[in-house]
């Protein structure tokens, strides 16, 4: 059973290899088909080993009543031949001995009592049509109603104008029951015929149809049937033990504590094995099958219930696992793709996974986000757009737009102008004068390039004989 359950897991594992495909991840996070696949798995698993447990379980239940059914059909089958046996040679000797009734006009109780010691039986009884004993062997029985017992009530169907032969089975008689007989009759003009064998001539009758019941039959693959006496003297055995009592084959029964038609162990010619045992027409039939038959038919039960729950599970696994890849994994596998070209930028893409509703309304929705973050993006872009120019105005309004700045003066001429990478720099200059003969100009520019026009400013010391050009400051 594990090497039933480790393979299953291990064809399971197979195809959840063979269904990864090689993705470069930046994070320890497993994808979707790896954990599905593994919870697959475990269920799959925890289901076998229930179903397993519970299949084991209950061949083992199965094979238990099956070892019994098969001891009581066998045991029924041997009864039925020893009853066919006895109850034929019994009937076959109650015709005859009705053949010489037939045959002689003063029936006496004496000349029923020569038939017996002829023909070696138990007791011969005449009844008449009213059910009553006539005739007998037995003096005891003359005139007893046949009424008077279960047992002797039976053969009344005699007396009914259609049935013309009845034999009963071995059992205790209705006037003793201490005493077990095999009765038969047969219907006469004026009632019937009644022939009885006791339990010795019965047996010595049909011992030869019991050992050849048991010779050639087999319980199981290798099982086998004992039939004793009521002495438990072998009468009929496959091993050739007839004579001997029945302990010889290791059985030892108790009738006190185990009954009839129960199922019990003991070891039989050294082997462990399940028996049972009936008493029939003064035979004790012993069925007995080997343990290990028993086991081997089990495990049998067991391996092909096994087989064939690993093709079910495996097939499942293989069909929901194919089936969830398709249908959910592959088209997440399809959404991320597009989402990934998305989030880089490219707001063009459209989701377009519609295997089913409800990733056509995923996609919708995703393609309906990306409208409205494109419209978003236009709004923000046009206000942007819209502060920059404002702020460049605001700007170019604090820089000397006028030049000449000083129409009133000759002896110098300043321009100056700033054009901006965008709409908005970072750059900013002014310049005004300080008193008659000194012009100071200030220039800043964030990107720390000033001191490159410093540096030549420098150089600049008078215009004039009378103006003089001063940097105030540079930031």
């Amino acid at each position: 059973m594990t090497l039933n359950a480790l393979s299953v897991m291990l064809a399971v594992l197979i195809v959840s290899v063979l269904g990864k495909k090689k993705t470069s991840n930046s994070h320890d996070l497993r994808r979707i088909s790896q954990t599905f696949s593994r919870w697959l798995l475990l269920c799959v698993s925890v289901a076998f080993l229930i179903t397993i447990s519970f299949s084991m379980f209950l061949q083992s239940q199965l094979s238990q009543s099956d070892t019994v059914e098969l001891l009581k059909l066998n045991i029924e089958d041997v009864k039925a031949d020893i009853n066919d046996a006895s109850s034929k040679n019994l009937l076959e000797l109650t015709k005859t001995v009705a053949e010489d009734i037939s045959d002689h006009k003063d029936i006496s109780n004496e000349y029923l009592s020569e038939l017996k010691e002829k023909y070696n039986v138990a007791e011969i009884n005449i009844i008449d049509k009213r059910g009553i004993i006539k005739t007998s062997t037995h003096k005891d029985h003359i005139n007893y109603n046949m009424n008077g017992g279960e047992q002797s009530e039976e053969f009344l169907v005699l007396l009914d104008g259609e049935t013309k032969e009845f034999v009963q089975e071995y059992c205790p008689t209705a006037s003793d029951g201490s005493i077990m007989r095999k009765y038969a009759g047969v219907a006469l003009d004026s009632g019937f015929l009644q022939v009885a064998y006791d339990a010795q001539r019965f047996q010595s009758d049909i011992d030869g149809q019991v050992i050849g019941a048991t010779r050639n039959r087999h319980v199981g693959e290798n099982g086998l049937l004992i039939i004793a006496n009521e002495q438990w003297k072998i009468v009929s055995d496959r091993n050739n033990n007839e004579g001997n009592n029945i302990t010889v084959t290791g059985l030892s029964i108790d009738k006190k504590n185990i009954a009839l038609e129960e199922c019990f162990t003991a070891e039989v010619y050294g082997q462990p094995c399940y028996c049972m045992y009936v008493l029939s027409e003064g035979y004790y039939i012993v069925a007995v099958i080997p343990q290990s038959d028993v086991e081997f038919s089990k495990d049998l039960s067991i391996y092909i219930t096994a087989f064939m729950l690993l093709v079910v599970f495996g097939t499942l696994f293989i069909l929901v696992y194919m089936l969830i890849k398709k249908l959910i994994v592959n088209n997440i596998r399809k959404i991320n793709l597009s989402l990934s070209k998305i989030t880089g930028g490219n707001l063009d893409v459209v989701v377009d996974v519609r295997s089913n509703e409800e990733f056509a309304s995923l996609s919708d929705d995703i393609n309906s986000t990306v409208v409205t973050l494109k419209s978003y993006i236009a709004e923000a872009a046009a206000r942007i757009d819209k502060e920059l120019e404002f702020a460049k105005t605001i700007q170019y309004s604090a820089l000397p737009s006028v030049f000449p700045p000083y129409p009133n003066r000759t002896e110098f001429d300043i321009y100056a102008s700033m054009t901006t990478a965008k709409e908005v720099g970072g750059d900013f200059y002014d310049f005004y004068l300080l008193g008659e003969n000194r012009l100071a100009f200030l220039i800043a520019d964030v990107s720390g390039k000033v001191n490159f026009f410093y540096d030549r400013f420098k150089v600049l010391t008078v215009i004039s004989h009378r103006f003089y050009l001063s940097v105030i400051a540079t930031i």
